[in-house]
């Protein structure tokens, strides 16, 4: 059948004739698709009219050319012709033949004219009845709108400009618009839906266009790839926006709806409203977010060029990917308020503005047919995505290599490979992803070559297992390791990344935030995400991780066979998500709450691991029903008491009266029933910032300052991501920007960066720059010198202190350093070279100490002084292990052989034992005096053993290799202790055990030094990061205070391990979230509760628990307070109490306070210490004697709705409160009455509030994302100057520096901000380390630190970085550095054109040339 129909008069058969000739020789694809009534070809057969053919061929017809004169318009039969295709929705081109009137039937359509001035082209009608000349421009015309018009793969370009190298197969990777150039086996489904989209403008009454199929069907490709790019060339009929995917926020999400508006006006050039301004619309002003439509619409109609009279505007169509999105459990509140502002949208009156093109699984239409917010929009329903018949899949093999064949990329797809894939193409859901998928790595594994074969299709294992193969070939061989990774993939799967469809029971994808999943899953999933299986995005500024497509759900084998086993408890923890945030979305209104078995079924399934961590957002939810039903079931048993009690009141009266009851007995029935009903519905919750400068047209004062704005915006962007990792540089590059940057101008952002530099340089003491690789470091014995040894063959000296050298570089090597050691006495110092010698050198003169000590045939690579000093060990390339007389420099005994190649690293313990480590893989053990080995190997390392170290106590071995861990073992018997220590991405190079033996330094070749618990076997804090190159060494200080490393980048680093251990290491103990923290007031310890009932005491400076837990509470402990002289702690909690506790014994003080109604959310002491306040879920505010813990006066009532946070002000005579209600209330403590009316604003609840130290001002925080101030006198918000919302994550805690200049709050993002208490503005950049949302802060009482507590069970300390008396954030900076950045690295670095700073004037200035 047809492509293309020709609609003409009988009396301009010439004219039709020509065109179609032309057209055939123009382009010979179109040879048999044109359709001409007088052609004996693709004509009409013997009785058959033109009308017949049309209705025949309207699945496959793509356009319908009109070829318009006034003999065509005098014509009943063409018009007859052009209606036709009018109703059946077909795009119609108009070339007139002559002038004819504008309007009438063909109005709205867009003409093209073959006659007029200019180039013509003469061309033969048919039977050589003459020749017809046409315009030539014209006929170009037409033929481009032909292929504008087609619907085929082949009308689009492959591949795209943008990305040459694009593969023609997609696999599993979400198709794109670009991708409609080799999008087949769907073009007949392409007309019919372009057809529906045509008929649904032109009618102007359906306004949901639902593309409805089974999972796998392909939905998503169709829609992007299929229809948007057809709709888009459709530009005077069609305005298409981006595409919107609602996940959690489909309103203000990064594929939200604002998002989409704000990207279709951009296009149009139309600047404002601001993104922000959209998202806020999207919330509060519909009727003004469909104007800001119909602008965009007017606006593209009016660059719209030659549109014919009376054309309407194009209609907006707004394509909505994965609608079932919208009904899931964890949809988030914004996919209700989604679906009211579509009905909005779609229709108001008559006017049509919007069609939504949405997809949606076949399984979950009902819940989108059954919206009510949709109830009065009609729709059509789209369903033609069948499975595809055999040919369609041949095209869809074959049609992506002709693709590519035809961009000069040549592909053939051997015909055999064909047919066994058309052999294996069954029926059912899955067969289109499976052959996708198949193709996919087919090209990529076997396309190079330019074909794919049958073999290679063979050896891939074939398509029904293609899913399968994908999955085991990143999973291990060996059994153990292999059920290990699956265990772990599992809990990642289950209950993260998979549910389940309650309708139907078939398995659904979930997005999960990437930090919602196990930590020990993470590496396997990344595997996952490189083999497109899965797919890794940032949405909403967090990472997200979800299933490419649902078949891996149905086709991995093992995920299926979990999915089976966890069916009814995915589908559960979905109702009982949906179930709280119905409750939340009501009120908290008490009938929506669980009771009975469905309670118990809850909390069970709540309190089981992996489920637990997902369904802890419902904890509220289920401690209120759980306190609901003990409340029921207290009550029917007071019931049945009360009914007790009156039976046995009558039986005494009937002894009294037996024989007239006898006569007159009865019996009593007692008949108790309870039903209930909970009907849900899923809500929940869900800057990203530009800034452009342009410098055209102002002085040149004003043009030098604003290239010194660009430079310094310029060097802040470059050095955060060498501080991230994200480029290379290293972080001594970076700190050296940032000054630059500083000094060139002044800006906030240069300061942030200094802050943020601060922060990550915390612990360290210096950056002493080498100018050569370092390959080995060690500390003299009494702390105060460094030796390191460099590739440029020299041993350097330097002061622990002050990172300067000392002295001369000790000279004689001719090749690299490898090993350096101090003698113990401290008086020599050895080296070893790859020159093959060990050398002796004075290290008070740097004099060298005798002849060369020579015996390795090859590279020396390690050396050791043995304990008592009279040795040297030896290690080297020969595979050999040597003994030196440390005083003569002969070699003691014969040399230790047994490596079965080099020897990379030696060690020496108390006990006459050497440990060596070798390219073998094997750590061995020699005894010292004898030569002889000590036990077996000690095998383990997968690869080579590059550095060993013995335990202080010599009873333990740390070994780092090739492999990424370090690893330990047991000096006497040579078994290994414990796991492998993992975390290190590439080879570990350096080892060193701390004084004290329980800390392990590792260096990496990964640029990272990790630091290890050496009893427990775990990593401690962070990665230490910044270097550009591997870490060649580590080494401790004496005394256990200092670590330092050299490596590649030509540095010596010097870390203090106390200072840097607060802001690395995290505090850990509690067993589940962390809900409150509290500093005691001289800021010795830090206090914390948690979802564990427990109350913890810490050491603030070094992060030990002190003491037991303090136990009491039944249930989670809610919030923390020390009292003012630091001799009690006051704690409320979930079962209702507010509780206290000596600081100093953990003994419990006095009864628990009791009085709230349910649970207790915040606690404080008074100034003074004599009273405590409280807020709790009854709404109340309540006052305690702290003394006899008695009630003072009557509950402050006021807040509708739980109160979240108290505080008192610093002179106790005001209490201020911020609850769910959204308001901040004030209340005077003496008299416990309300002061002035309550404090409005926040958009949610309030989480968060405290005093300034004067008390003049309140600052609060809340679910709305905001932080705000408020007047304390005035009771009036205080606005700062750059706005006083701070929108973005929802904030949980709040709290004012002690000097009041700065304001830290915590947010469900996992970060800890600092806030300008007098302008608003952010300071630095966000602390992030914390896992999960951040739910309580404190500062400590010299502002120093700030402590936060988690959900993910830990409490971090944060330095508060900030100007010192007489040292500025620079001078701080620079204090870590040795020497200025040189003249060459200021012309590359910052410009050329910038004269030179001395960014730090106590430094020297490298002797290097200007560049240039």
């Amino acid at each position: 059948m047809s492509r293309i129909f020709l609609s003409h008069s009988s009396r301009d058969v010439q004219q039709a004739t020509a065109l179609k000739r032309w057209l055939v020789v123009h382009d010979p694809s179109l040879a048999g698709e044109i359709f001409l009534d007088v052609d004996p070809e693709t004509g009409i057969s013997p009785g058959e009219g033109w009308r017949n053919a049309l209705r025949q061929a309207n699945a496959r017809c793509e356009v319908v050319i009109c070829l318009l004169s006034a003999n065509w318009e005098a014509s009943y039969e063409c018009k007859a012709e052009f209606r036709l295709a009018e109703s059946l929705n077909k795009r119609i081109l108009c070339a007139r033949l002559e002038p004819v009137a504008d309007g009438g039937t063909t109005g709205e359509w867009q003409y093209c004219d073959l006659f007029g001035e200019g180039p013509d082209t003469v061309v033969a009608a048919e039977g050589g009845a003459g020749q017809v000349r046409f315009r030539t421009e014209g006929l170009h015309r037409l033929y481009g709108a032909l292929r504008k018009a087609g619907i085929g793969a082949e009308h689009f370009a492959w591949p795209p400009s943008h990305d040459p190298d694009r593969a023609p197969y997609r696999g599993w990777e979400p198709l794109e618009e670009v991708d409609a150039a080799v999008f087949f086996g769907r073009d007949a489904q392409i007309v019919r839906g372009m057809d529906a989209l045509r008929g649904m403008r032109t009618a102007g009454v359906e306004s949901l266009f639902v593309i409805l199929g089974p999972s796998g069907a392909g939905k998503s490709s169709f829609l992007r790839a299929g229809l948007l790019p057809r709709l888009r060339r459709e530009d005077r009929k069609f305005l298409v926006l981006d595409i919107v995917r609602p996940e959690r926020n489909a309103l203000t999400g990064e594929q939200g709806l604002g998002q989409a508006v704000h990207a279709l006006r951009t296009r149009l050039g139309l600047e404002r409203p601001t993104l922000g301004e959209l998202k806020e619309a999207c919330f509060s002003d519909p009727d003004m977010l469909r104007q800001w439509l119909l602008e965009a619409r007017q606006k593209a109609f009016e660059q719209l060029l030659e549109v014919p009279p009376n054309t309407p505007p194009p209609t907006l169509v707004l394509p909505l990917d994965q609608a079932e999105e919208l009904f899931n459990a964890d949809a988030g509140t914004e996919g209700p308020l989604f679906l009211d502002l579509l009905g909005r949208l779609c229709h108001r009156g008559t006017e049509q503005t919007m069609i939504v093109a949405c997809t949606i699984r076949a399984d979950r239409y009902e819940a989108l047919q059954t919206a009510p917010e949709l109830a009065e929009l009609q729709g059509v329903v789209f369903d033609d995505l069948k499975p595809m018949p055999r040919a369609q899949f041949k095209e869809v093999i074959l049609g992506p290599a002709a693709r590519a064949g035809q961009a000069g990329k040549r592909l053939s797809v051997e015909p055999a490979l064909v047919d066994r894939l058309l052999e294996e193409c069954g029926q059912g859901a899955d067969t289109l992803p499976l052959l996708s998928l198949t193709l996919a790595r087919l090209y990529q594994d076997y396309g190079g070559d330019g074909d794919l074969r049958l073999d290679e299709y063979l050896k891939m294992g074939g398509l029904p297992h293609v899913v399968q193969t994908e999955i085991d070939s990143l999973l291990a061989t060996g059994t153990v390791q292999r059920q290990r990774q699956l265990e772990l993939l599992r809990s990642a799967f289950i209950p993260w990344l998979a549910t389940i469809n309650p309708d139907n029971d078939q398995p659904m994808r979930r997005v999960a935030r990437w930090a919602d999943l196990p930590e020990e899953a993470r590496p396997l999933i990344d595997a996952l995400v490189e083999k497109r299986l899965l797919v890794r995005d940032v949405r909403g500024g967090e990472g997200v991780v979800e299933v490419t497509l649902e078949s891996l759900l149905r086709q991995w084998r093992e995920l299926a066979d979990w999915l089976g086993e966890e069916r009814e408890d995915l589908k559960d923890a979905d109702s009982l998500e949906r179930a709280a945030a119905a409750w939340e979305h009501s009120r908290r209104n008490e009938a929506w709450l669980l009771e009975g078995m469905r309670l118990a079924d809850a909390e069970t399934l709540a309190a089981k691991p992996g489920f637990r961590e997902r369904l802890n957002p419902s904890r509220e939810f289920l401690l209120a029903s759980r306190q609901r039903e003990q409340d029921r079931l207290m009550a029917e048993k007071r019931r049945h008491e009360a009914e007790l009690q009156a039976a046995r009141e009558k039986q005494v009266e009937a002894e009294a009266h037996a024989t007239v009851l006898r006569k007159r007995s009865r019996v009593l029935h007692l008949v108790l029933a309870a039903t209930a009903a909970i009907a849900v519905v899923a809500v929940g919750l869900g800057l990203v910032a530009g800034v452009s400068l342009y410098l055209v047209g102002i002085s040149a004062t004003e043009a030098d300052d604003r290239s010194r704005e660009a430079t310094v915006l310029r060097l802040v962007s470059e050095s955060r991501s060498m501080l991230a990792g994200d480029v290379s540089g290293g972080s001594l590059r970076a700190v050296k920007q940032i000054l630059a940057a500083q000094a060139v101008k002044p800006m906030p952002e240069g300061e942030d960066a200094l802050m943020e530099a601060l922060l990550l340089q915390y612990g360290g003491r210096g950056i002493v720059e080498v100018d050569s690789e370092v390959n080995s470091v060690a500390f003299s014995p009494d702390g105060r010198r460094i030796a390191s040894g460099s590739t440029d063959g020299t041993v350097r000296l330097w002061d622990a202190a002050t990172g300067e050298p000392v002295g001369e570089p000790l000279s004689g090597h001719t090749s690299d350093v490898w090993g350096v050691a101090f003698s113990p006495d401290g008086r020599r110092i050895v080296s070893g070279s790859t020159d093959g010698t060990v050398r002796l050198w004075d290290a008070a003169t740097g004099e060298p100490v005798g002849e060369p000590l020579s015996g390795h045939t090859g590279w020396v690579t390690s050396v050791a002084f043995g304990l008592d000093g009279k040795r040297i060990v030896s290690g080297g390339q020969d595979g050999t292990v040597r003994l030196w007389d440390a005083t003569t420099g002969d070699p003691v005994g014969e040399p230790l052989v047994g490596h079965e190649g080099p020897v990379w690293a030696v060690a020496v313990n108390q006990d006459r034992r050497i440990a060596s480590g070798g390219s073998d893989g094997t750590v061995r053990l020699w005894d010292a005096a004898t030569g002889d080995p000590v036990g077996k190997p000690l095998a383990g390392h997968d690869g080579t053993v590059w550095d060993v170290a013995f335990s202080p106590d010599g009873s333990r071995i740390a070994s780092g290799g090739s492999d990424g861990t370090v690893r330990l073992w047991d000096a006497a018997t040579g078994d290994p202790v414990g796991e492998p220590l993992a975390g290190h991405d590439d080879s570990v190079w350096a080892v060193a055990f701390s004084p004290d033996g329980r800390r392990i330094a590792s260096g990496s070749a990964d640029g990272t030094v990790r630091l290890w618990d050496a009893a427990l076997g775990t990593s401690v804090g962070d990665p230490l990061a910044g270097h550009d190159g591997p870490v060649w060494a580590v080494a401790f200080s004496p005394d256990g205070t200092q670590l330092i490393w050299g490596s590649e980048d030509g540095t010596v680093r010097l870390w203090d391990v106390v200072a840097g251990e607060p802001v690395n290491e995290p505090l850990a103990g509690h067993v589940g979230e962390v809900w409150g923290v509290a500093f005691s007031p001289d800021g010795s310890r830090i206090a914390s509760g948690g979802s564990d009932g427990t109350v913890r005491l810490w050491d603030a400076a070094k992060g030990d628990p002190v003491g037991e837990p303090l136990v009491g509470h039944e249930g989670t402990v809610w919030a923390v307070a020390f009292g003012p002289d630091g001799s009690r702690i006051v704690a409320g909690g979930v079962d209702g109490t507010v509780r206290l506790w000596d600081a100093t014994s953990g003994a419990p003080v006095g009864k628990p306070l009791a009085g709230h109604d349910g649970d207790v959310w915040a606690v404080a002491f008074g100034p003074d210490g004599s009273r405590i306040v409280s807020g709790g879920v009854d709404g109340t505010v309540r006052l305690w004697d702290a003394t006899s813990g008695t009630p003072v006066g009557e509950p402050l009532v006021g807040h509708a709705g739980t109160v979240r946070a108290v505080a008192f002000s610093p002179d106790g005579s005001r209490i201020v409160s911020g609850g769910a209600d959204g308001t901040v209330r004030l209340w005077d403590a003496i008299s416990g009455t309300p002061v002035g009316e309550p404090l409005v604003g926040h958009f949610g609840e309030v989480r968060g509030v405290a005093f300034s130290p004067g008390a003049r001002r309140i600052v609060s925080d809340g679910l709305d994302g905001t932080v705000r101030l408020w007047d304390a006198v005035a009771g009036a918000p205080l606005g700062w100057p750059s706005g006083q919302q701070r929108r973005g994550t929802q904030l949980l805690a709040v709290a004012f520096s002690p000097d009041g200049s700065r304001i830290a709050s915590g947010g469900a993002d996992g970060t800890v901000r600092l806030w300008d208490a007098a302008t608003g503005e952010p300071v630095g950049e966000p602390l992030a380390r914390h896992q999960r949302e951040v739910t309580s802060v404190a500062f400590s009482p010299d502002g120093d630190w700030i402590v936060s507590g988690s959900e993910d069970g830990t409490l971090r300390r944060w330095p508060v970085i900030a100007d010192k008396p007489g040292q500025d954030l620079s001078a701080q900076l620079c204090a870590k550095l040795t020497r200025n950045p040189s003249h060459q690295q200021w012309s590359e670095w910052v410009s050329p054109d910038i004269d030179y700073v001395r960014v730090c004037p106590d430094l020297p200035i490298p002797d290097v040339p200007a560049a240039g």
